[in-house]
């Protein structure tokens, strides 16, 4: 993903907004898999335009990191750029965890979040990345 390329931007704005709609206000994944029913009513719900503000940013700077990996590695393998998406997240994913574990529990939402549901915010990750990356993929076509 080009970062000074206001098309590509525009794209990936789309792509989080379907992936995140879906995902998180439709489907209701992130309760599925964590199980912590106030924490993402918390986040998703009542503090929904920071988080949604929060997450457009992070979520851009995860594929971006996952892109290094895959332009780096000269991947051109479809299924071979999914596994990096999923590695990548997972991996960058799981040091938050362990910073956050290896500090003192706080108000902190992430530190609450990582208390609660432990590794599960990673799996979590790895589907709303890769969905924003799959969704952005299509309209990089278009």
């Amino acid at each position: 993903m080009d970062i000074f390329s206001i098309q590509n931007i525009k794209k990936y704005t789309l792509a989080y907004i379907i992936a995140t709609f879906f995902i998180v206000y439709i489907f209701n994944i992130p309760t599925l898999i964590t199980n912590a029913v106030n924490l993402v009513n918390e986040y998703y719900y009542d503090n929904i335009l920071s988080s949604l503000i929060l997450d457009y940013f992070l979520i851009f700077i995860y594929l971006n990191i996952c892109l290094y990996f895959i332009k780096k590695y000269h991947v051109v393998n479809f299924y071979k750029k999914i596994f990096i998406v999923l590695l990548t997240t997972f991996i960058i994913s799981n040091l938050f965890y362990i910073i956050f574990i290896n500090l003192p529990k706080s108000n902190n939402f992430f530190s609450r979040w990582f208390y609660k549901v432990g590794i599960k915010a990673s799996f979590y990750d790895c589907i709303i990345i890769l969905v924003t990356y799959l969704i952005y993929n299509i309209y990089k076509l278009v």
